[in-house]
Formats: C-alpha cells, structure tokens, sequence
C-alpha cells in the first residue's frame, strides 16, 4: 500500500515538475521577446542607426545591400508612402518606407532623386520579398503613375487578419494597438505636413518610420499565431519560411475588399493551374493596344474636404476616405 502511495506522489510530483518546467521557458521567451520589443520599440522609441534617412541614389544602393542581407531569411518589408496634397490633387510620392523585422527601416525621399538605382528597383520588383501594409496595392500603383516603378509583392495585412478572424477598426492604428499593445501618432498636423521640404523634421522621420516598422511586426504576429501554436515554445522563434509563403500566396498583390460580392470568394486570386501565384512577369503584362489604367467610372472626388481646427482647407476626398481619417 505505502508502495503504491509513493509511486502515485512522485508520478504527481513530477507532473507538477514538467508543468512548472514549461511555464518558466514560455515565461523566458515571452518575457526575452519583450524585452526585444522595449528595446527596439518598433522604431517607436529609439532611433539611432535604426532609421535612416536616404536622400541620394548612391546612398540609396548602400540601403538596397542592407535590406537584401536582411530579408535574405525572413523575406518581409514593411511599404509605405507619403505624399503632400493641395485642395486639388495630390503631388507625387515625396516619401517611400521600407522596414525589415529586425527594426531597421529606410526613408527613401523620392522627391530628392532623380532615379532609383537598379539594385533598389530590384527589390520593389521582387515579388518574393513581401511588401506588407494597409492598402499596399495603392500605394504601389501610386509609385507606378508618378515614377515608373513597379512593386510587386504587395501584402495586404488585413488579409492575414480577416483570416486569423482578429477584428480591428482604424486601419494600421486598430491594429497596432489590437495586436501589439502599441498607440500610433496620427497627428493630423504630421500626416499633412510638407513632405518635400529640405530636411525632414523628427517629428516626421517618427512618424513615417513607425507605420513601415508596426507593419512588419504586425505581419510577424499574425503569422505566428497560424504557424507556431503557443505550445511549441520549443522551436525556432520564426516558422520556416515555406510555410509563410503557403500561407500568404493566395494574398499577394490582390487588393482587399470589406464586403466581397456575393458569390464571389473573398481571397479571389489569379493564379495558374498548379494553384500558384501567377508569375511577375506575367502579372504585370500589358497587352498593346491596351491602357494600362482604365477610365474611372465613378468620381474621384465626393466633394468631401478635410479641414484643420484653424479652418484651412487640407485636401478633398471620397466619402470613405473622410471616415477612415476620423476613426
């Protein structure tokens, strides 16, 4: 009887072990992978040799080297762009960020050079380098109309969200701050400020930064919530990148919809017969003859306009746009 008394104590006492065991690994790596985050701050925080300003293609070329050596395993970006508008129309993209998951980000100002050097051009064309944020697509098509540049690989965060069944409001905000805990500035005053001016404030350089950079974490987050389940706190901290790629293909360079037509499958994707994604190169085919933007069918304007509090006007805008801006 005290024999089986013993056995069962020490079969318990061990269960008790292994689970205590387990919980102080998972409470380490969590508890590593936050002290990463405090430190970096996504860019939030501290800046340094963190954030870079690029003002020349020769500086541009050093940029392009660096993000290649960066992205060679987790092949990801964080896109985005800024731009100034008048109460008419909106100037050519002043501004283009890309940020890789290790914090570093790059402010490429498009309106101080004359051309992007090839090896920079390259990356933007890859389509195996993920370019993620909110509404990428547009913003490629932005760089496409002003500067002849083409970005394939465009990443819609919202796909990964509707997929992971996460709601968020706000745009790139609800998200970050659903998903990462993290309050962005989106000051009007900053959002709308010059663009083009010589040298670009603090303020600035803060702000465009931090979107690029809370894209790629935000990406990182989602992705590992659908490929490394929380009890595999033994494995690698990123999933093998096949299986990112499995999981994202059906996404790429597809624009996102709130309400997809009935009938119709939300994740819609043009792809070949094996089910892959279609080639870059075939992708981005213009037949002659053809335009390669059509005419609009509706107005580009709802006759919307953004004010600041002093009562000057900022922009016009569709009614859509006006109401993403006061969320």
């Amino acid at each position: 009887m005290s024999g089986m008394y013993w056995k069962q104590r020490h079969f318990t006492i061990g269960i008790i072990g292994t689970t205590l065991g387990l919980g102080v690994v998972y409470f380490l790596r969590k508890y590593g992978e936050y002290k990463i985050k405090k430190i970096t701050g996504y860019g939030l925080r501290t800046f340094g040799d963190r954030v870079v300003v690029v003002n020349s293609a020769r500086e541009c070329e050093v940029v392009a080297e660096n993000l290649l050596r960066k992205c060679a395993d987790f092949r990801v970006l964080g896109f985005d762009c800024e731009w100034v508008s008048d109460a008419r129309r909106r100037r050519p993209v002043a501004l283009m960020q890309l940020a890789s998951e290790d914090g570093f980000c790059a402010l490429i100002r498009l309106c101080h050079m004359k051309q992007l050097p090839e090896g920079f051009k390259e990356i933007l064309e890859d389509a195996t380098i993920f370019k993620v944020g909110v509404v990428p697509y547009d913003d490629a098509a932005h760089l496409m109309q002003d500067y002849n540049i083409r970005v394939s690989g465009c990443l819609d965060l919202r796909h990964l969200m509707r997929r992971s069944g996460t709601l968020s409001h706000g745009g790139l905000s609800g998200m970050a701050e659903n998903l990462l805990g993290i309050e962005l500035d989106k000051s009007w005053h900053i959002r709308c400020s010059d663009w083009e001016v010589p040298v670009l404030s603090a303020h600035q350089v803060q702000y465009a930064s931090q979107d690029a950079l809370v894209a790629v974490a935000i990406f990182s987050k989602l992705i590992k919530h659908e490929l490394r389940p929380w009890w595999h706190i033994w494995g690698p901290k990123q999933p093998k990148w096949s299986k990112v790629v499995e999981l994202c293909q059906n996404y790429i360079d597809v624009k996102y919809k709130d309400k997809p037509k009935q009938g119709k499958s939300a994740h819609a994707t043009p792809q070949d017969g094996s089910g892959q994604v279609l080639s870059q190169a075939n992708r981005h085919i213009i037949k002659p003859g053809s335009r390669a933007y059509s005419t609009r069918q509706k107005p580009l304007y709802d006759n919307c306009i953004l004010q600041a509090p002093d009562g000057e006007v900022l922009s016009t805008c569709d009614h859509k746009k006006a109401e993403w801006c006061t969320c």
